[in-house]
């Protein structure tokens, strides 16, 4: 019995480690990070530019290039993200990107852009 729970127990947290998409964060041009996202659930896609204000494509904290869904966003950059540094989805390296990248679908100012927030129907 104990050996089922636990097997149960690492399958959940196995599910809970899988963010169910596939997200790219790379360097890009000079002071650029470029980031692909996609979920993997429902066919839903951002591509979006973090300016990065450290050397060495770090310090990358203000959305200025964003598309959604197909959608260019350019009325709504730049968009600083929110709580950086320190919060989860703040981009601290480009180079390293983010040990659970998948919370770059939370960022309040992201979701809050029309279009732009794939926990919307």
């Amino acid at each position: 019995m104990k050996t089922a729970l636990a097997a149960g127990a690492l399958a959940l947290g196995l599910l809970a480690c899988d963010s169910g998409s596939t997200i790219d964060i790379t360097p890009s041009g000079d002071t650029d990070c470029a980031v692909s996202m996609s979920s993997n659930g429902k066919d839903f896609v951002i591509e979006m530019t973090l300016s990065c204000a450290g050397a060495g494509h770090t310090d990358c904290y203000e959305i200025t290039g964003l598309t959604c869904q197909g959608a260019a966003k350019a009325d709504a950059v730049p968009i600083p993200v929110d709580d950086c540094p320190g919060a989860a989805w703040c981009v601290a390296s480009c180079a390293d990107g983010l040990d659970a990248p998948g919370n770059l679908w939370d960022i309040p100012s992201l979701k809050a852009v029309d279009g732009c927030n794939t926990y919307e129907d």
